[in-house]
This record gives structure tokens, sequence and C-alpha cells, in this order.
């Protein structure tokens, strides 16, 4: 492969990147702000113990294992029925 064809690939993958928009900016902008949120959080549970998040007794498992547990049942069950639709060869119908 030659130079100039090198380039026009780079060109062309490159294109999206370096050509962006208001819209990506204030996307960057608001997923910026949910994680210093989120470390917001976790320096105020810090500060004040872990009683915010609800671990005391009698119940030490509290919010962590609860969360923990539910994206577990969420992966398994689109795992599920992503196997149930592999074994009777599902289609989308789009031909």
């Amino acid at each position: 492969m030659d130079f100039l064809a090198e380039r026009k690939i780079n060109e062309d993958l490159l294109r999206p990147l370096r050509r962006t928009s208001l819209g990506f900016f204030l996307l960057i902008a608001f997923l910026g702000s949910i994680i210093l949120t989120g470390f917001g959080a976790w320096i105020y549970q810090m500060w004040n113990g872990l009683a915010v998040a609800g671990i005391r007794w009698p119940i030490f498992w509290a919010f962590y294992i609860t969360n923990f547990v539910f994206w577990i049942g969420i992966s398994h069950a689109g795992t599920l029925i992503s196997a149930i639709l592999r074994l009777v060869n599902a289609t989308c119908g789009v031909r």
C-alpha cells in the first residue's frame, strides 16, 4: 500500500474525531458531571462513615450487595435470553 492510500484511509477513519460539534462537548460535560457527582458521594461516605450506605447493625450487607446481586441477575437474564434465541434460530425478520 502506498503512502497516499494509507493517508486517505487514515483521514477517512479519523474524520469523525477531528470534527466535533457542540453536542459532543455538552455530552462530555454531562458525563463528567455524573463522574464528579459519584466521586463527591464517595468522599461524603468516606467522611461520614459507611452508615451513609446503610452498612450498620443488624444489616451489614446493605446497598452494595443488593446492587451487586441485581446487576448479576440482569446479566444472567440477558445471557439466558440470548441463549434461547440462539437455540430456536430466531431471526429479526429483515431480509
